[in-house]
């Protein structure tokens, strides 16, 4: 199925949905194992920052998928940010991402 894109959040984030389809046991065609259950969809954004959901529809994997994609942006904005600024200090971190990440 394609990806559909849906912009949610305080940010307005572009974030996409795709549904993993399961067999009855629970398997992708892969073989990676989710159980059974309501169904799953995996969320990305435009960064490559990704986690996989189990909700009722396309629009609550995104409201459900939220918090868990900022925290990837937010570790890897402080990687970035340590290696810009050597020594600096975590708290930091939110006052640079809302500046625009220099």
């Amino acid at each position: 199925m394609a990806a559909r894109r849906h912009i949610v959040g305080r940010a307005k984030r572009k974030l996409y949905t795709e549904r993993v389809r399961l067999d009855r046991q629970g398997y992708t065609r892969g073989g990676q194992y989710y159980g059974t259950g309501a169904p799953l969809y995996r969320v990305s954004d435009d960064e490559g920052n990704e986690t996989v959901v189990r909700a009722a529809s396309s629009k609550l994997a995104k409201e459900n998928a939220l918090p868990e994609i900022e925290r990837q942006e937010k570790r890897t904005s402080w990687r970035e940010f340590e290696r810009k600024y050597p020594g600096a200090k975590y708290e930091e971190l939110d006052s640079w991402i809302k500046a625009g990440k220099p």
